[in-house]
């Protein structure tokens, strides 16, 4: 058995996707999927600001990445064209879920996924909004799964690009399985992982606290995670 190799990893605010895995027939959004995807705004101190995305997941519930609004005074939320401001956030900074609470946001919201049954294999689709543009969809599968606290870290074939953080991974039944979240590069190309659903369960039971920059950071940024060898399916 190979030892496991740490990879070089990105944040998905700052790592655009490698020509090579570009798709060109991207599959069309299924509707019910794309009402549930919002575009996140995260505003600093000093008017700079961090694009991504979010999945809506429950009333008035925005789940994204915690790199995304760690530097934000203030978070604007994008959905059909309208407006949204954050006025809360729950924040599981080491396993980057942010929580966003917001007001009047329409009802419709991703079914959650109770994170059994991920096999190597298995279809997935992919919401977001890469490069701040408009809602974009890929299709790819599930390609390792790497154990992390008790869960499995999704890795997907689906390459994403700049402004995918906090975008959502489907099963092809409809289901929210996960958060793309960042990206690596070893020795044999790159990699795209996202978090799984089970920290989405967590973060809606934690407690919301005011909009304001915080310093902690990820799992992945620490350098705590490690790609390791996968076995075949």
């Amino acid at each position: 058995m190979k030892k496991p190799l740490k990879a070089y990893l990105f944040s998905l605010m700052t790592g655009l996707l490698p020509p090579s895995s570009a798709q060109s027939a991207p599959p069309a959004p299924d509707s019910q999927l794309a009402r549930t995807i919002v575009k996140v705004i995260a505003q600093s101190s000093d008017w700079k600001s961090n694009m991504g995305s979010g999945v809506i997941i429950a009333a008035d519930k925005v789940a994204t990445n915690c790199h995304v609004t760690r530097n934000a005074q203030k978070i604007i939320l994008v959905q059909s064209g309208r407006y949204y401001p954050a006025i809360a956030q729950a924040v599981l900074a080491e396993l980057d879920v942010c929580l966003l609470q917001t007001r009047h946001m329409p009802t419709l919201h991703a079914s959650l996924a109770d994170g059994s049954g991920l096999v190597l294999g298995n279809a997935i689709k992919i919401y977001g909004y890469p490069l701040a543009l408009g809602m974009r969809v890929l299709q790819g599968a599930i390609v390792g799964l790497h154990r992390f606290h008790d869960q499995d870290i999704i890795e997907i074939s689906a390459g994403f690009m700049q402004g995918a953080s906090g975008g959502g991974v489907f099963n092809d039944s409809g289901k929210l399985i996960g958060l793309t979240t960042f990206m690596g590069r070893k020795r044999d190309g790159y990699h795209f992982y996202a978090i799984p659903v089970s920290w989405l369960h967590d973060a809606l039971k934690a407690k919301f606290e005011p909009i304001r920059p915080f310093s902690s950071i990820s799992f992945w940024e620490s350098g705590e995670f490690e790609h390791s060898t996968n076995q075949e399916p």
